[in-house]
């Protein structure tokens, strides 16, 4: 190790060396970092340490963190949020559309441009506007995760259908939620149902539409019958929703219920 004591910042770049010595595993020790929604804005701020590889220097994030707002951004459009430094010191996040690659030291960065660093990826809605709700986990940190990413919905008046296809019953019961290559998504229904006439119902948990199913359950009781299925899938990168669908076979109608103790409810657990 060589450093300068005539350099004005001398005791930092000892600092950043000694510290450099530590594992630049992407996911477990690289980034002492972590991006999260606060005030409307996305926010880089230190967790267990302030050290972020940035343009192949050892960086420091900065005590009160540093942010980024949606202005300018595109509703609906899945970006990958990157880290930039100056002077070691990281000071700007940037929002991309590129993905990101491993660089040659392991760290992970935009493809075809090694000096911005992976710290999350977010999904902005109308407005534009940061969000991370139960129903919408629209923001992820690349750096010390937490154990699982939790989503949840519930309908909020019984749904029916007639089809003798799958349909979504409604909307407002999605999970949407953003899922790193490396995660898996577990989903569960819990509700209650009925059906009229002779057909029987069948509900499936849905992901991205009704061509990948990930549970299954049903009834043909025209009293009210317990509905609960789960499942787990690994997915791409990116976007993604879970929902309700329902079909109903040899005429009739397929009611799930959304009011009183036996509201449908969905959730989603990513890790």
């Amino acid at each position: 190790m060589t450093v300068s004591i005539f350099s004005p910042d001398w005791r930092n770049e000892i600092l950043r060396e000694l510290a450099g010595k530590v594992s630049t595993s992407a996911t477990a020790g690289n980034g002492q970092c972590t991006l999260a929604l606060s005030g409307g804005n996305l926010v880089l701020t230190p967790l267990g340490g302030n050290y972020l590889y940035v343009n192949g220097m050892l960086c420091t994030v900065p005590s009160g963190g540093v942010s980024l707002a949606a202005t300018g951004l595109t509703p609906s459009t899945l970006y990958y949020i990157y880290a930039t430094q100056s002077g070691g010191v990281v000071n700007a996040l940037v929002a991309s559309t590129t993905g990101h690659v491993t660089g040659l030291n392991g760290v992970e960065v935009m493809s075809g441009d090694a000096t911005r660093t992976l710290v999350g990826m977010a999904r902005p809605v109308t407005g534009p506007a940061w969000v991370d709700s139960l129903g919408q986990r629209f923001v992820r940190s690349w750096f010390n995760r937490p154990k699982s990413k939790r989503g949840a919905a519930t309908y909020s008046a019984d749904r029916s259908t007639t089809s003798a296809t799958f349909v979504e019953l409604n909307t407002e019961i999605r999970n949407e939620f953003l899922i790193w290559a490396d995660e898996a998504v577990t989903t569960m229904f819990s509700g209650w149902g009925r059906t009229s006439g002779v057909g029987s119902g069948i509900l499936v948990i849905g992901l991205d539409g009704s061509s990948t199913i990930t549970g299954r359950t049903g009834t043909a009781l025209s009293t009210s019958a317990p509905l609960s299925c789960s499942g787990i899938r690994d997915l791409s990168e990116g976007y993604h929703y879970a929902s309700i669908f329902a079909e109903i076979s040899a005429g009739g109608t397929f009611t799930v219920f959304g009011t009183g103790d036996a509201v449908g409810a969905l959730f989603t657990t990513v890790q």
